[in-house]
């Protein structure tokens, strides 16, 4: 295997010093559609799976674990309200019980006893 070393990365018109494309990049997403009885990763990077914890709650179960669990993970979700495609409402996402391969969203409206419809997280840290 060969290595490139380079301190910079340009397209022509910008340039960005490479520790920000490695170091600043997601080491993982997912978007996942729980709005039936399926759960479905509609589209993902470095997820092998997504898996049903308890009520609101999934797994994502990650392709390359990350050097350690003390990695960010950021999440939003849009809630299913009465009938039609629903709204984006504010809404708190948790994430706990995190391994180094494991994550697990808690998708509850607090206060309001909904879920959420479609979850997406965005991961960032060191791959081990």
């Amino acid at each position: 295997m060969s290595t490139l070393v380079t301190a910079n990365v340009s397209d022509g018109t910008t340039t960005v010093g490479t520790e920000y494309v490695v170091n600043g990049s997601a080491k993982a997403y997912q978007f996942t559609d729980t709005d039936s009885a399926i759960i479905v990763l509609v589209e993902s990077f470095n997820v092998s799976s997504i898996t049903d914890a308890s009520s609101g709650q999934l797994n994502v179960n990650y392709t390359n674990a990350f050097a350690d669990a003390n990695f960010i993970e950021i999440a939003s979700m849009q809630l299913s309200v009465g009938t039609g495609s629903g709204a984006f409402l504010p809404s708190v996402v948790t994430t706990a019980t995190r391994t180094a391969s494991k994550s697990r969203i808690d998708a509850n409206q607090q206060g309001t006893g909904n879920f959420g419809r479609q979850l997406s997280t965005a991961v960032f840290g060191d791959l081990a």
